[in-house]
């Protein structure tokens, strides 16, 4: 596998929408995207309160794998509050999204390995902006 040291802004883009659709699901992202263009006030005040409830819940999505997580996400979607979490970690996304976007053109975005997971880059950088709630860190050419 070829070690990559850094992303354009529109490869992370891909990147980090790929990884998110595989784990959470696209509906997600359409959920929140309807949320923050139909409700955006609403939406970003509830976001706002719910902050800590996300992050628990980042901890246990963002770090199982396979056979662990897919069952757990489908009992998840039953549950109301649980979906509600769902739709946030979509906003969390689609402001990471926004604030990667708004980055100078020539910004890269470094790929960050954590020791032993080289082949998980790609979750990594998902990690980063759903945990961050804006753009992973960037550096100009």
């Amino acid at each position: 596998m070829e070690e990559r040291e850094n992303w354009s802004i529109h490869e992370a883009v891909a990147v980090s929408h790929a990884v998110f659709v595989r784990r959470f699901g696209e509906d997600v992202l359409w959920m929140a995207f309807n949320a923050l263009t139909s409700q955006r006030d609403a939406t970003l005040a509830e976001h706002a309160r719910l902050e800590r409830d996300i992050d628990k819940y980042l901890q246990y999505t963002l770090h199982s794998e396979g056979g662990a997580l897919a069952p757990w996400l489908t009992g998840a979607r039953d549950d109301p509050e649980t979906v509600n979490l769902l739709l946030h970690i979509g906003v969390r996304w689609w402001l990471a999204r926004d604030d990667l976007l708004s980055r100078p053109a020539r910004s890269r975005v470094p790929c960050v390995y954590a020791q032993g997971l080289k082949e998980h880059v790609s979750l990594q950088l998902l990690a980063q902006m759903l945990y961050r709630g804006r753009a992973p860190y960037t550096t100009c050419d």
